[in-house]
């Protein structure tokens, strides 16, 4: 274990030490979750609870079960659309504990605006490590324009609110061990040790151990390697959160004044969305507002910070504090801790005996694999268990994608009737079956190899499919697809 210690004499974390990274210094209660009603703006800017923090990335709604368009049934237009981007948010709400903040023109003995944030970029600049705790909310739907307000807000039902905390630690300048819980939703950790991102997942906190680590591995070209980038990138999660203050700090237009909450000084900052956020066309998301607010001592220590981003259809609000020297263990996980292949189900598909799982033997260039997972029978449209495969263009949140549900043609539920307006498709010599859709809505198709039923969701276009479907092969997931160039789309963004 390599400790990185911050200055403090303190002993290092376990169960019932301190300073714990999961431990929850602002005393808010934990109760996160998603929920319906009334928006996130409309929660009163003082509860009387102490500022905590978090920076968190989570999912602006959520994907359907694996295989099925959220109904439990049917494969019908799923679309890349359906598969929302991630969102990396990171806000500070100053929740002044009942204190009304009163506006300062500087006295003798108070700082400047000016030289309250010079100090605090500076105290950012020498830290070494901490502890960091917080709460928020991410608000989505339909969120329109609040009459005599600047915020926009949705009407009570036609949003959902999900709720969320985040615990961690960190040891500047390149590593950071992150907790976020969405409650029902599941809980995340991120790892990021000098530049090198790691993730893992499970339903509740206590079951994280007992789960590999993922190496998030980042598509050639899609986001810049050195950082040179968005500072906030949803396809990357060492972008965001504590070690990425500096760089927001940086591009953060300097306060002309400040204000007080008691003992701490508060500076509220713009931020321009361009600077920080990627373009809006890779994400899927867009922000037309972000603010970054700082909580200070008079020499420019952060207490917590802020940043509140808002669009169309998605709010972000969310909490912070910092425990500033804390002690802190922070390494890459071993060999035997990681899952070489995370995005595979490979005890399901090992188990699925029902038919062989056929799959392209070369995708088009560019795409990935995405995805490779068993639906249960109740949730597929025919009522029975089958394999889903995705292929997805990176870096593109609408196009480039081709997902595949494979199952024996004993399957009670099969329908082999074309529905109106199908056409023939007869991918290589073994397969038979149909193809339905437009270049607008995409192409479903379902064909019949042996006693193998394939079914195609995709935005190839026939012939394409045809392609890519004329050789296939057992899925293996140690193999590498071949590439096919020149179709299909494969955005990379430099």
């Amino acid at each position: 274990m390599s400790d990185v210690n911050g200055g403090m004499d303190q002993p290092p974390m376990g169960d019932g030490e301190a300073p714990s990274p999961w431990a929850n210094p602002s005393g808010a209660p934990e109760a996160p979750g998603t929920e319906s009603g009334p928006p996130a703006s409309d929660v009163p800017a003082s509860s009387g609870a102490t500022p905590t923090w978090v920076s968190a990335t989570t999912s602006a709604g959520g994907d359907p079960p694996v295989g099925t368009d959220g109904s439990g049934k049917g494969k019908g237009g799923k679309g890349k659309g359906g598969k929302v981007a991630l969102i990396v948010v990171a806000l500070l709400v100053v929740i002044g504990g009942g204190v009304a903040a009163a506006l300062l023109l500087g006295g003798e003995d108070e700082p400047t605006a000016a030289e309250l944030f010079a100090a605090s970029k500076k105290f950012v600049a020498q830290a070494t490590t901490a502890t960091v705790s917080g709460s928020g909310t991410v608000e989505t739907g339909d969120l329109g324009q609040a009459p005599g307000r600047g915020d926009k807000v949705g009407e009570s039902g036609t949003t959902v609110v999900q709720r969320l905390k985040l615990k961690g630690q960190v040891a500047w300048p390149d590593r950071s061990l992150m907790r976020l819980d969405l409650g029902s939703g599941g809980v995340t950790e991120a790892l990021v040790v000098a530049g090198e991102v790691y993730t893992r997942q499970a339903e509740k906190a206590a079951g994280l151990d007992d789960v590999l680590w993922a190496k998030h591995e980042l598509p050639p070209g899609v986001v810049n390697p050195d950082h040179g980038g968005p500072i906030l990138d949803p396809n990357d999660p060492s972008s965001g959160g504590p070690l990425a203050l500096a760089e927001l700090l940086a591009v953060a237009k300097a306060p002309k004044t400040f204000t007080r909450d008691g003992s701490a000084y508060v500076l509220a900052l713009d931020l321009d969305p361009k600077d920080v956020l990627p373009d809006p066309e890779q994400t899927g998301v867009a922000f037309d507002r972000m603010t970054l607010t700082l909580r200070t001592e008079k020499d420019g220590r952060i207490l917590g910070y802020t940043l509140v981003q808002r669009g169309d259809s998605v709010h972000s609000d969310i909490t912070v504090n910092f425990v500033w020297g804390a002690k802190v263990s922070i390494e890459a996980p071993a060999s035997d801790e990681l899952d070489a292949t995370p995005q595979v189900n490979e005890e399901a598909i090992g188990a699925f005996d029902a038919s062989p799982v056929l799959v392209p033997a070369a995708i088009p260039s560019g795409w990935l694999l995405t995805l490779a997972d068993v639906a249960p029978a109740d949730q597929t449209a025919e009522g029975c268990e089958e394999v889903t495969i995705d292929y997805e263009s990176p870096g593109d949140s609408e196009s480039g994608y081709l997902y595949l549900y494979v199952f024996n043609t004993d399957c009670e539920g099969l329908d082999l009737v074309p529905p109106p307006g199908a056409e023939d498709f007869r991918p290589g010599k073994a397969g038979e079956g149909y193809v339905v859709g437009s270049p607008d809505d995409g192409w479903l198709a379902q064909f019949v190899v042996g006693g193998t039923v394939i079914q195609a969701d995709t935005d190839l276009n026939p012939e394409e499919l045809a392609q890519v479907m004329e050789r296939l092969v057992v899925f293996d997931p140690g193999q590498q697809p071949g590439e096919i160039a020149g179709i299909g789309i494969a955005t990379q963004v430099g």
